[in-house]
């Protein structure tokens, strides 16, 4: 399965990410993961 899968939720952990790093930081993080992984 290697599909570009949304940011999780805040029910599941996603919004300590969120908090802790600026949402553009988390897009360009969650890019890089998919890049490497692909």
């Amino acid at each position: 399965m290697r599909k570009l899968r949304p940011a999780a939720p805040p029910s599941e952990g996603g919004d300590k990410r969120i908090a802790t790093r600026p949402c553009r930081a988390a897009h360009v993080e969650t890019d890089h993961m998919t890049v490497s992984r692909r």
